[in-house]
């Protein structure tokens, strides 16, 4: 059971390393013979436990955390930006974009400002 739970776990990690994002559709194609939605769902907490995914608020679709982040440091990349401008210039979702930026921030990848102006720390590295 627990080598079955990795294998789906693997399966999953692969999928969104190539695509990025996953639907409830793509999630459901991994599944093989003999496994069941519960069991994906296992392997979902099981990467969302280890902050390896993101699962957007609004239409419950799944992503690489390590997309996310990419995408919105590279909308980052040419200068700094007010937040609602960096929400409307990536191209992830603003719930994904809020949600990562807390991680970046953390990280001491970003910086937000006072006055909500996101910019990455020590220049344009990503």
């Amino acid at each position: 059971m627990a080598s079955n739970l990795l294998n789906l776990v693997e399966r999953v990690r692969t999928a969104l390393e190539e695509s990025g994002t996953l639907d409830h559709q793509d999630l459901e194609g991994l599944l093989e013979s003999g496994e069941s939605r519960p069991q994906l769902d296992q392997a979902l907490r099981f990467l969302h436990g280890r902050d390896a995914i993101l699962i957007d608020a609004v239409d419950q679709s799944v992503h690489l955390r390590a997309h996310v982040s990419r995408a919105v440091l590279l909308t980052l990349a040419h200068g700094p930006l007010p937040l609602h401008q960096l929400a409307e210039r990536s191209p992830v979702s603003v719930a994904l974009c809020c949600d990562v930026l807390g991680w970046l921030e953390r990280e001491g990848r970003v910086q937000i400002g006072a006055d909500d102006v996101v910019q990455i720390r020590g220049g344009t590295r990503h």
